[in-house]
C-alpha cells in the first residue's frame, strides 16, 4: 500500500505544477490580448481627435468661403450644417453596417488570434 502512495505522489505534484503554469500561461495570454485591444483602441481614437480637428477647422474655413460667396457668412454656415445633418441621418441610418459591426470584428480579431480560430474551427 506505501508503494502506491509513493507513485502516486510525484503525480499529483505533476498535476500540480501542471495546473499552475496553465493558469500562469492563461493569466499572461490575456495580458498580452488585452494589451493590444487597448493600445489599437488608443491609437485609433487618437487618429480620429487629430482628424476631428482638421475637419473642424476645414469647415470653419469652408463655411466661411461660402458665406463670402453668398455674400453673407451665416449662409455658410447654415450649408455646411445642412451637409451634416443629411450626414447624420446617413450613419444614423447604416450605423451597425458602419460602425457597430466593424468595431465588434476588429476586437474580436485582436483578441482571438488567426491561429487560435483555424484551432478552434479543426476541433469542432
Amino acid at each position: 500500500m506505501d508503494n502506491q502512495s509513493a507513485n502516486t505522489n510525484p503525480l499529483f505534484e505533476k498535476i500540480e505544477s501542471f495546473t499552475k503554469t496553465s493558469l500562469t500561461l492563461f493569466k499572461l495570454s490575456s495580458v498580452e490580448k488585452s494589451a493590444d485591444v487597448v493600445s489599437s483602441l488608443i491609437t485609433r481614437i487618437t487618429i480620429i481627435v487629430i482628424a476631428s480637428l482638421f475637419i473642424l477647422f476645414a469647415n470653419i474655413g469652408l463655411a466661411f468661403w461660402i458665406g463670402k460667396s453668398l455674400g453673407e457668412y451665416f449662409l455658410g454656415f447654415f450649408i455646411v450644417s445642412g451637409f451634416y445633418i443629411i450626414l447624420l441621418a446617413f450613419v444614423f441610418i447604416f450605423r451597425y453596417k458602419m460602425i457597430k459591426k466593424p468595431i465588434s470584428d476588429m476586437m474580436i480579431q485582436k483578441m482571438i488570434h488567426e491561429a487560435e480560430i483555424d484551432n478552434i474551427i479543426q476541433n469542432n
